[in-house]
């Protein structure tokens, strides 16, 4: 077999016996495929700045006033790349940015892993984006290939034996064959909110039961047959809507499997995002377009996908050594607790892995297969950051809770310090009478208005803010014994949201009290693993080896080295 020659990493004594053997100069195609990795080494040289935070730079020029919400879908494109990708759905009224912001950030991706789509039914993505496979799951597109070719030659020969032999191949092949759709290490950007069934379809894939899951449908040439079709894999999924999902029939339990993100709504926002789109319907595009910059931006994110997929071919790659203390700390009352559990460690993996080049490693030795596996650590640094980026985890959308924070509480809270006599416990008070004291839609309407400085009509208030928390059992309401037309709304019970940022401060707080423990939780898994393999050494970014004392420094403080090289090479 030839040898394949990739002359983009050729050395320059490869390149000058190529030149010599083969009679070529490509000193010219070399020099303009490492424009790019050049320009990005460049980049990262002067910025000093990491690939992801270059990314977010770029994106935040796109995606204006809402940096919060880059770094989270970034996190979310990125974890199709890793064994446990993650789902969100956004949540806004119309035009408040959620489908431009997602479009935005898959465009600096590869194209074949993005899958962008309107309103899906249950079967469309297992009849528009699988392959014919036999039942060993080999693909059957060339074989049929050369068959339709066999079959068109033997009629131009007017061969009818043949005919009849390689069409009843054909027919053969066909009885056997499965659809597959592999949906590994794809993202699935749903622009429109799927129907209730396509929902249906999506759980288990969503829920990440299995690798492999079997469907059979109807085929759609009217013979009534059955169709075999394998779901291969767990995309990340993005789902964009602005409709009540709380209506939905499957919406609780597709709430469960997912993120719930909004955008950013300050007005501030509008006036930027009207400022850039005002730049580029009135000036030519040919100025303002930078091919150049998105090219470099693509090129840290492929290798930084390249380094998340090599991570975790063999699974997780992620040694965090405060797992257990994770687990204790982390509220456990109830049952929906375990899925907002894994939605934290989610992100912080994919922190961990974003980050990988400037946090320490774990090199370990296979005994069987002799070879090397390289783990990553998740610091107190990682999980610190990644529980700022996700900030809320319940299932209640982030802008329902900022209305809830910044309107409805304060709203309450002015009318009850009309109730409150001179000498009494305000906050006693308050709880004494919170079944006394109601809001109607108007007065919400106005008062969000204030807080937010723009306009909203009491109907949208009472539809999207109103409504959806009182399904959600944080508001209740009862109708206006004057006026029965009126509704009233109150506080049915405190919301219930996690505190991480409490979790963040008890790790802390245990880490500098027992770190013999964060040590022995490193090392504990390694040494019960004695059999299959040995743990070398623990090393940084620059390959030097950490001793106790330094992993004691380093596993609390902050990133490594600001400056890492995941957009040079890949490791």
């Amino acid at each position: 077999m030839k040898k394949i020659v990739d002359i983009e990493t050729m050395t320059l004594e490869e390149e000058n016996k190529f030149k010599n053997e083969k009679g070529f100069d490509l000193s010219f195609v070399i020099e303009e495929l490492q424009k790019i990795p050049n320009a990005a080494k460049e980049k990262m040289n002067h910025s000093k700045k990491r690939p992801i935070t270059l990314i977010e730079d770029y994106l935040n020029t796109k995606i204006k006033n809402d940096l919060l919400l880059v770094k989270r879908l970034l996190r979310v494109y990125f974890s199709a790349y890793t064994n446990e990708p993650i789902n969100c759905i956004l949540l806004s009224p119309t035009s408040e940015g959620k489908t431009y912001s997602t479009v935005q950030v898959s465009e600096i991706f590869p194209k074949d892993d993005v899958i962008s789509i309107g309103r899906l039914s249950p079967t469309a993505l297992i009849h528009q984006y699988g392959e014919l496979v036999d039942p060993d799951g080999y693909p059957l597109k060339e074989r049929l290939e050369k068959l339709e070719l066999d079959i068109f030659n033997a009629e131009s020969e007017q061969d009818k034996k043949s005919i009849h032999e390689l069409k009843q191949i054909k027919t053969d092949m066909m009885k056997t064959a499965k659809n597959l759709v592999d949906l590994t290490h794809k993202i699935i950007l749903f622009l429109d909110n799927p129907s209730p069934q396509t929902y249906e379809m999506l759980k288990p894939i969503m829920s990440h039961d299995k690798k492999e899951i079997l469907y059979k449908t109807t085929k759609s040439d009217g013979s009534l047959s059955v169709k075999e079709t394998i779901i291969r894999g767990w995309p990340a999924t993005i789902i964009c809507s602005a409709k009540n999902e709380a209506k939905n029939e499957v919406w609780a339990e597709i709430a469960s499997r997912e993120i719930i993100l909004s955008p950013n709504t300050d007005v501030t926002k509008y006036h930027a995002a009207n400022k850039l789109t005002s730049q580029k319907m009135g000036m030519p595009s040919i100025l303002e377009n930078n091919n150049n910059e998105k090219r470099i931006i693509e090129f840290y994110v492929e290798r930084l996908r390249s380094s998340l997929v090599k991570l975790c071919v063999d699974g997780n790659p992620i040694v965090n050594p405060f797992y257990e203390m994770l687990a204790d700390l982390f509220p456990h009352n109830e049952g929906i607790t375990m899925r907002h559990f894994k939605r934290l460690l989610s992100f912080v993996n994919i922190e961990t892995l974003v980050n990988a080049k400037s946090n320490m490693k774990i090199e370990f030795m296979l005994h069987e297969r002799k070879e090397k596996k390289v783990f990553v650590v998740t610091s107190l640094k990682m999980i610190e950051d990644a529980i700022k980026i996700l900030g809320n985890i319940s299932t209640i959308a982030p802008e329902k809770i900022k209305f809830y924070n910044e309107v409805f509480l304060p709203l309450i809270q002015e009318k009850s310090t009309t109730q409150i006599s001179l000498g009494e416990d305000p906050q006693r008070r308050l709880a004494e009478t919170l079944d006394n004291i109601t809001v109607t839609k108007e007065e919400a309407a106005e008062k969000f208005t204030k807080v937010f400085h723009k306009v909203i009509t009491p109907k949208a208030i009472q539809e999207y803010y109103l409504k959806q928390l009182s399904d959600e059992g944080i508001l209740d309401w009862k109708k206006n014994e004057d006026n029965k037309k009126q509704y009233l709304y109150f506080l049915s019970s405190k919301l219930s949201i996690h505190n991480l940022t409490t979790v963040v401060r008890q790790l802390n707080d245990r880490h500098d009290k027992d770190f013999l423990y964060v040590w022995s939780c490193l090392v504990k898994p390694f040494q019960l693993s004695c059999k299959m393999g040995k743990m070398i050494r623990i090393f940084d970014n620059s390959n030097s080896n950490i001793t106790y004392q330094e992993f004691k420094k380093k596993i609390s403080g902050s990133i490594l080295d600001l400056h890492d090289n995941q957009g040079d090479k890949n490791d």
